[in-house]
Formats: C-alpha cells, sequence, structure tokens
C-alpha cells in the first residue's frame, strides 16, 4: 500500500466531522475546505493527485492549486448543469479536471498518468463504445497513445464508461448538451453505419454476382446450345433385359447419388482406386442394374430420379466444396472442362429411364455441388420442356415433395440439419410445416418417405407418425485421404432402387 493510500485513509478520518455536519458536502469542496483551513496532509494529498498538473502550468514543486472560497450558504447546494466551471476540480483519487484549460489528467495506477484534453476524451470514448467506434482497447491504446493496451481498460473504468456506453462523456453532458443532441448524433452516427454496411454489401453482391455469370457464361452458356444439339443426337443404350407384363402398380425410386464424379481415391502404395472414368463406367453398370431390379416387379408406371445430389465432387472452378473446402488434392480433372461431360452422364441416366416408364427428376443440392446443381437443374429444365416423358420438378427449398398417390415423396441431401439425427427428431414438424405449401394433398397422403444421401451408407428407419427415413448408398470409393484420415473406411460401394407402392408406401429396397 503506497503512502499516499494510507494518507487518502487518515484524511478520511480528518474530514469525517464535516460530513457528518454537512451530508450533502461532495468531496470535491471537501477537498477544496480543507485546502483553504492550510491541511498540511491534505496539502500534499492534492500535490500527489495533481503530479503532472505543474508539467501543464509551469510552476514550481511548491506551487499547489488555489482554490476559491467556498461561501457557508452554498455548501451541499447542486450547481445548475449548464453553469460554467474554473478552476480544479479533484473526482475520486485518480482523477483531476482543470476546466480552465478544459485538462483531463488521469492517474492509472502502474501505467503512470495520462493527460488528455476534453476533446481527446470525447474522442477516446467514441472510439471504444459499441455504438460509435466499437474498436478494441489495442487498437484506441495505439491510436491515443496510451502506455499499454491494459491501460486503456483502466482509463475506461475509472471514467465510468464501457463497451455498451453511450458516445458521449460525462464532461460533455456537464458543459452542456442536452440529451436531444446527444440522441440525434447517436442517431446520425448509426446511419452513417448503415449506410457505409449498406454500400459495402451491396458492392460485395455485385462482384459476386459478376464472378458467378462470368463463370456461368464462359463454361455452361457459351455452348448450350451445341451440347443440347450432340445429346439429342445420341440414342439411348438398348434395354438388356425383358420387362414382364403384371398388373402391379408401382413406382421405382432410383437411388444412386454421392458418385462424387472428378473425385480421385487411391490405396496405402498410391495407386489408383477411383477416379472420373471408374465413375463414369461403375454408375452406368449401377443404372442398368436398377433397372433390371425393378423389372422383377413389371413395368412400374414412373421412375423418381434426383438430379445433383454431390453426384460431382466440386463445385465450381475453385474446384472446392460449396463451402470452399479445397479438394485440389482428391480431384480428377478441371471442373469448367468436365461439366459437359457430367452433364452428358445425368442425360445418359435419365434417357435410359425413360425407354421404359416415365421420369419425374427431383433436383437435390448436395455440400459438394449446390450451386452446380442449381445450374444443371435450369438445363435439364429447359432440355426437356418438350418431352411428355419427363417432367422436372422446379424446387429451391433444402426439402422437396413429391406426391405418388398416398405416398409423399422427399427428398434431400441430408447435411442440411447438421446431423441425421436432427432429420428424424424434426421431420414431423417440417412435413407439417412444408408438404402442403408444395402443393401436396395432406389429406390423401397416408405415407411419408424421405431420401437422403451424404452419410454414404444406406440405412432405413420407421419415425413413427407413417413417415419412413432411407439413406442411400455411395457409388463412391471412400479411399481418399480425408475419409481414411477420419476412420470411414470398409464400406461397401453400392445403390439402391426402392420400389414404392401408391397405397402402402416402401414395397421394398433392391440392391445393385
Amino acid at each position: 500500500m503506497s503512502r499516499y493510500t494510507t494518507k487518502a485513509k487518515e484524511l478520511s478520518n480528518e474530514i469525517k466531522p464535516l460530513v457528518e455536519a454537512n451530508p450533502l458536502l461532495s468531496n470535491v469542496k471537501i477537498a477544496q475546505l480543507m485546502v483553504l483551513n492550510g491541511n498540511t496532509s491534505g496539502a500534499q494529498y492534492l500535490r500527489h493527485i495533481v503530479g503532472a498538473w505543474k508539467a501543464m502550468q509551469g510552476l514550481s514543486d511548491q506551487a499547489l492549486p488555489q482554490a476559491k472560497a467556498i461561501p457557508p450558504d452554498t455548501i451541499g447546494k447542486v450547481a445548475s448543469p449548464t453553469a460554467p466551471k474554473k478552476g480544479i476540480e479533484i473526482r475520486g483519487d485518480h482523477i483531476v479536471v482543470n476546466w480552465d484549460t478544459q485538462t483531463i489528467i488521469t492517474t492509472l495506477g502502474d501505467w503512470g498518468t495520462y493527460v488528455s484534453s476534453f476533446d481527446r476524451h470525447s474522442l477516446i470514448q467514441r472510439k471504444y463504445v459499441y455504438s460509435h467506434g466499437n474498436e478494441t482497447a489495442a487498437i484506441v491504446a495505439m491510436e491515443f497513445d496510451f502506455p499499454h493496451t491494459k491501460a486503456v481498460y483502466v482509463y475506461a473504468r475509472l471514467h465510468g464508461f464501457s463497451k455498451a456506453s453511450p458516445g458521449q462523456t460525462d464532461l460533455e453532458f456537464e458543459l452542456g448538451k442536452s440529451v436531444e443532441d446527444a440522441v440525434e448524433e447517436n442517431i446520425q452516427t448509426i446511419k452513417r453505419r448503415v449506410y457505409k454496411g449498406t454500400k459495402k454489401a451491396e458492392w460485395k453482391q455485385t462482384q459476386e454476382a459478376a464472378t458467378k455469370w462470368w463463370n456461368l457464361e464462359n463454361t455452361l452458356l457459351e455452348s448450350i446450345e451445341v451440347l443440347a444439339a450432340e445429346l439429342k443426337a445420341e440414342k439411348p443404350k438398348q434395354l438388356q433385359f425383358i420387362i414382364p407384363e403384371t398388373d402391379y402398380q408401382f413406382a421405382a425410386f432410383v437411388g444412386i447419388t454421392d458418385v462424387h464424379y472428378l473425385k480421385m481415391c487411391y490405396d496405402h502404395a498410391g495407386g489408383i482406386t477411383y477416379n472420373r472414368e471408374i465413375a463414369k463406367t461403375r454408375l452406368e453398370d449401377h443404372v442398368v442394374k436398377l433397372a433390371a431390379e425393378a423389372s422383377r416387379y413389371g413395368r412400374p408406371e414412373k421412375f423418381f430420379v434426383t438430379l445433383g445430389n454431390d453426384n460431382i465432387h466440386v463445385d465450381g472452378i475453385h474446384q472446392s466444396t460449396t463451402r470452399l473446402t479445397s479438394q485440389h488434392e482428391a480431384s480428377d480433372g478441371i471442373w469448367r472442362l468436365e461439366l459437359k461431360n457430367y452433364i452428358r452422364i445425368q442425360i445418359d441416366l435419365i434417357n435410359y429411364y425413360k425407354q421404359i416408364a416415365p421420369v419425374t427428376v427431383i433436383p437435390v443440392k448436395g455440400n459438394h455441388d449446390y450451386e452446380t446443381s442449381i445450374a444443371i437443374q435450369a438445363f435439364i429444365d429447359l432440355y426437356y420442356e418438350n418431352d411428355d416423358q419427363v417432367d422436372v420438378i422446379t424446387c429451391h427449398d433444402a426439402r422437396a415433395y413429391v406426391q405418388y398417390h398416398q405416398v409423399c415423396l422427399i427428398t434431400t441431401h441430408g447435411d442440411e440439419l447438421k446431423s441425421i439425427n436432427n432429420l428424424e427428431s424434426q421431420i414431423h414438424k417440417l412435413i407439417m410445416g412444408e408438404a402442403k405449401n408444395q402443393g401436396i394433398d395432406v389429406m390423401e397422403v397416408e405415407y411419408y418417405i424421405i431420401f437422403h444421401g451424404h452419410e454414404h451408407v444406406g440405412s432405413t428407419r420407421d419415425l413413427n407418425g407413417r413417415v419412413q427415413r432411407i439413406g442411400l448408398s455411395s457409388l463412391s470409393d471412400i479411399d481418399d485421404f480425408w475419409h481414411k484420415a477420419n476412420g470411414y473406411v470398409g464400406r461397401q460401394q453400392e445403390s439402391q432402387i426402392i420400389i414404392i407402392d401408391p397405397k402402402r408406401g416402401r414395397k421394398a429396397i433392391m440392391y445393385a
């Protein structure tokens, strides 16, 4: 404990009778009375408090500020808030205000003494608080020459402001600033921040839109007519099996998802186990096998095929996922060069099933191909707009709902709610809030089936309430570095086709 702190306690005992006699007497007036009465202890203590005062005024070590006499009839009375103040005012143990020079001296303990003008003090508070500058203590310390970041915290505490305080200082109100003026200033500050933030956001959106349009124009749009003409000139592969004629009415949901075309995988010795050619061959093989499995029940009334659903591994020219997780080390091919081939694969799949029965295409946006799926959905929709055998569902929500007689099929990728457990716990609420809005006749539907990918593992679960969840498998290998490092090993690469009974929902799940 410093000798000045001890002296402060001694002074408390000396001034106690004054306070008891005059309960409204302020500390400032007590200090002034002590100087007038020639109290040596009070003078020494006062000299410590105004240690930097002589540096401002050029006085000798023995010089002390001369407080003016206080008329007895004014002791304990509150002065008018707009009345001009003069001389030296001591505020507590750490702050001295010189009203004549409009200077504040603050003792910061271990960080020494900090001298600032009234204007500088106002700027410090405005720079620091949320409602104005919202700068860190480190920035404030650097701009206003504080000896350390911690000194700013001490300064703010001593002067009674925090990050949540208004921008105006107590001194400003004492000098006559009205509440109305302060409110108007704060409103103008908020308006400026909103304007700057709006302009910044508008510019960012403009840049992003320009970039996306440039990417689209230089990849998809420049060759859309040529590509459409080429694809329409090609004939689909011929069926390699005979479909028996039966009276059973059903639909088939094609469970091909998470193919991750353009993904590259390798074994422990560095040998390639999965690339775009393997992906293409494997997908074409499973398209045929799933159609053959469905034919066990006869000719379906229609096929349901998903579009997107992470069937391509990267989303755009950055060779990354939609959220810009780099896939450079796990990619086989360049997105802008392979996009045409990927579209061709999607159309070949649709055209193959179209030979058997009408096809309903349902877009599903994955975490690896969100934006690519949107672009390809638009292309496929235009490509088949005059084809009575193909119906492309337009849906920009996280989940798409399609009705098949008394059954509602729901498709989603599976990452939207962070986990499948969350999807299971919220699906009944989601159905109540979304199905009717997407045209589902909820009075007719008896069963709901939600299909998802993302996990790369086939699974099924009855969620009660006549709701079933079916997780779809993946044709992709899992031996890329990330999956190996995180323990995703040993999974079987497969696809499913789900037989949908128009009155009972899920009839069977068959694998290829």
